[in-house]
């Protein structure tokens, strides 16, 4: 499917592995210290339920964003709601005076 192929060498890794160092957070510096203390030490099972912890707290954040989108667009749907009801207000209130108008033209 792809015209090009990367070459795989330890100086490729090497330099994404870098790259990836620095860009990392204090906090994921920190998390990755936790678990690598948990693995070797040699407890899988705490590893596994710190893994399972932090897949955890990853999917709550992301149904949280959901949430608050849900409630972005509902919003903006309420307000798209009361300007059209606005606008056919208006409209109503212009075309009832032109109506007044007409009638009292046509019965003079």
């Amino acid at each position: 499917m792809y015209s090009k192929t990367v070459p795989l060498g330890t100086n490729t890794f090497r330099e994404v592995q870098q790259s990836v160092q620095t860009r990392d957070p204090v906090m994921l510096k920190f998390f990755r210290t936790i678990r690598k203390k948990l693995i070797d030490q040699g407890n899988i099972q705490k590893y596994l339920l710190y893994a399972v912890g932090e897949i955890l707290l990853v999917v709550i954040g992301i149904l949280i964003a959901l949430q608050v989108n849900n409630w972005n667009d509902d919003r903006k749907l309420v307000e798209k709601r009361v300007k059209l009801i606005q606008s056919i207000e208006s409209d109503f209130e212009t075309n009832r005076a032109r109506l007044e108008v007409t009638v009292d033209f046509m019965g003079k």
